[in-house]
């Protein structure tokens, strides 16, 4: 199975679950909308569910179920942005959710007080994104150029494809982690989130989220593919589906 690395990554992130986890009406607009925005990205990103408990009169559990699903959400986007989406390992799945987790600590975004613009309500989202995936790109090309190097004199020979599979995505996982100890960002971002209020409820709208997903992160340099590719068919398994799987 070849896999052909990608110079781009698109997130599905889970801010979309907030439309059913809308704050409800206990401050004046400006402060409640802010407070509201704030509260729902530090859940999500940072695992921070007090405020969203106190303020938005959260569950817990549902906080921690958001904060979850959206760090394996990345941890599934990273690996298919990698081409590894077809390793099928609690253990390599566990590692990228974890991964995530710790990238997420190192998001920076800011939320002004609300405003209103003609009928509607607005926050003002700075965000800072992190640019993980330029600062990666070079290790993680050299890593693919070792790995399949490896591939060649038979490293792998005896291994299942599981094995194989997961040997791959667990390096990926390692230079990651390190970049991510360091991160660098690029420039700020500002968006307009509107806020979604029907008189009783209120949520970020549909078309704001999906601003903040594509706003956390630097899209890597370029839209085309690489010439780095990476062959994940393990030389012991014949049985192995041997089909390309593109990242897409």
């Amino acid at each position: 199975m070849k896999i052909i690395f990608k110079r781009s990554l698109i997130l599905a992130l889970t801010l979309t679950m907030v439309l059913s986890m809308c704050g409800c009406r206990s401050l004046r607009k400006k402060v409640a909308y802010k407070e509201y925005v704030e509260n729902i990205m530090d859940v999500n990103f940072k695992g921070n569910f007090n405020k969203y408990i106190k303020d938005d009169n959260g569950n817990e559990s549902d906080a921690l179920s958001m904060y979850e699903d959206c760090a394996s959400n990345l941890g599934s986007q990273l690996l298919k942005h990698y081409s590894a989406s077809n390793v099928s390992s609690v253990t390599v799945s566990e590692r990228f959710t974890a991964l995530a987790k710790e990238i997420y600590k190192h998001s920076k975004f800011t939320v002004s007080e609300a405003y209103a613009d003609g009928d509607n309500y607005y926050v003002d989202v700075e965000i800072t994104p992190m640019n993980l995936l330029n600062q990666a790109h070079g290790d993680v090309v050299e890593y693919i150029n070792k790995f399949n190097d490896d591939v060649e004199n038979g490293m792998y020979s005896n291994s299942t494809t599981t094995e194989y599979e997961e040997a791959f995505a667990m390096g990926l996982a390692d230079i990651l982690e390190s970049h991510a100890a360091e991160m660098k960002y690029g420039d700020p971002v500002k968006l307009k989130v509107l806020i979604d209020d029907n008189g009783k409820y209120y949520s970020i709208s549909s078309d704001s989220i999906v601003d903040i997903e594509n706003s956390m992160f630097v899209l890597e340099d370029g839209s085309e593919e690489t010439d780095t590719e990476s062959d994940t068919s393990s030389e012991a398994d014949t049985t192995a589906d041997t089909g390309s799987d593109e990242a897409q």
